[in-house]
């Protein structure tokens, strides 16, 4: 795929989509549009289309950008959001202006990807009559999904002590593979992948069914060894450990690296019990000791056991405290949760 889900969302939330071809805003008429920014001399006004159509022109007029972005920048080192980011400018502004740009010219002199698209995108914002409001907030968009990881590396922190990772959540309830009752372990890891190398996940489907596929190459979804070997496959460096403490877990996001955790999710929390679970530390929150996790399976009662919901994204963003979670957690005593620890970007 040209695009990340993530940079597909951010480029058609730019665009918008209007199924009647419209007039250039700058001139009052041509070049007309239609659909997701679609122009050329098939464009005239008057013309309606189906969103199917609207669809098909944007794949194909994204294939077009993408391919300008790769014959124009050879050789230049992009990560899966940088990429994302000039597709979508040059889907905006048209190969001939890329070609021309400073931007392209420094890229290919070898400076540094993210100070060259900091500093000259947002240099593109103008119109006829001087900088366009939209076409600001768009470059700042674009600027802003290039350097999401970067950011979340650099300041995972935005007060005291707290920390909460702009990690993409996947529930394992829609999974189109007949595993989803059994795969919180992978479906937990491939949330961690995505965060930490955008793009790694590009097939069809769902993304952590397509890291099912890749776990299924090295063992069963719930086998530890695989799911580590997985996560290496996509560079990451990564090992099981389970010698687990909080401090651990809060030193991981500290660091920018969600961390897959293995807990007791039956029975209550005075004796938990079940074969195991598996879901996403993404934050703290230290006033309330409370872990921030995305729970693939929906949100757990922790006092009780089971689930109070299993609903598609009632896991996302949840608050776990340190005292109920922890005692399902570190079962054996302190020192002893079961943990994935990534510690380098392969």
């Amino acid at each position: 795929m040209p695009l990340t889900p993530e940079g597909w969302t951010l480029l058609k939330t730019w665009e918008g989509c209007r199924l009647s071809a419209y007039p250039d805003p700058a001139s009052g008429g041509a070049p007309w549009t239609i659909g997701y920014g679609h122009t050329g001399p098939d464009v005239v006004p008057g013309r309606t289309i189906t969103q199917q159509q609207a669809d098909a022109f944007l794949q194909k007029d994204v294939a077009d950008a993408a391919s300008a972005v790769e014959r124009l920048l050879p050789g230049v080192a992009l990560l899966a959001r940088q990429r994302d980011a000039l597709i979508s400018f040059c889907f905006n502004v048209g190969v001939g202006a890329l070609e021309s740009t400073t931007l392209r010219k420094r890229l290919l002199a070898g400076e540094s990807t993210a100070l060259v698209l900091k500093e000259e995108l947002p240099r593109w914002c103008k119109g006829p009559h001087g900088p366009v409001e939209g076409l600001k907030r768009r470059r700042a968009a674009e600027v802003a999904h290039a350097t999401a990881f970067e950011q979340a590396q650099a300041t995972p922190t935005t007060q005291q002590g707290f920390i909460q990772l702009a990690v993409p959540y996947l529930s394992q309830n829609d999974s189109a593979t007949g595993q989803g009752s059994r795969m919180c372990f992978s479906s937990t890891c491939a949330m961690a992948a995505a965060f930490l190398k955008p793009g790694c996940l590009s097939g069809s489907g769902q993304l952590d069914d397509q890291y099912l596929a890749l776990v299924q190459r090295h063992g069963d979804t719930t086998d530890a060894n695989a799911q580590v070997a997985a996560l290496r496959s996509l560079g990451l460096e990564a090992r099981f450990r389970s010698d687990g403490r909080i401090d651990h877990l809060i030193e991981q996001v500290r660091r920018g690296m969600p961390c897959p955790v293995g807990w007791l999710h039956r029975g209550s929390v005075a004796s938990p019990t079940g074969g195991g679970h598996w879901s996403l530390v993404i934050g703290w929150d230290p006033g309330t000791r409370q872990l921030l996790m995305h729970d693939p399976n929906g949100e757990a009662d922790l006092v009780d056991g089971g689930y109070v919901s299993q609903a598609i994204n009632s896991g996302k963003n949840l608050r776990y405290s340190e005292r109920n979670w922890g005692g399902r957690w570190q079962v054996e005593g302190p020192g002893s949760g079961w943990w994935i620890q990534i510690t380098t970007l392969g």
